[in-house]
């Protein structure tokens, strides 16, 4: 079964020293697939998810609707749209 790569695999030490536009450049570049079988043999293989280590290994690093929710509070949201810090969400 081939499962899709590891969103930890694609970590580089060395990209911390790079410029911040250089830092987007590389992940606007970046192509990262999964295709249905990956996701077929993933979901095969892990039917406890959240109790299986595999599960866990490959949600690492993914942003998922808990962590919006948790990330997206009232006043930060707030603070972001009020009139005076349109600026912040561009």
């Amino acid at each position: 079964m081939q499962y899709p790569k590891l969103l930890s695999d694609l970590f580089e030490k060395e990209i911390h020293q790079l410029p911040l536009c250089e830092v987007r450049k590389q992940c606007n570049e970046l192509k990262f697939e999964v295709t249905a079988s990956q996701m077929e043999a993933l979901e095969q293989s892990t039917p406890g998810q959240f109790m299986s280590k595999l599960w866990q290994k490959h949600r690492a690093g993914r942003i998922t609707v808990p962590k919006i929710q948790s990330s997206m509070s009232y006043k930060f949201y707030k603070a972001c749209t009020s009139p005076d810090q349109k600026h912040m969400l561009s």
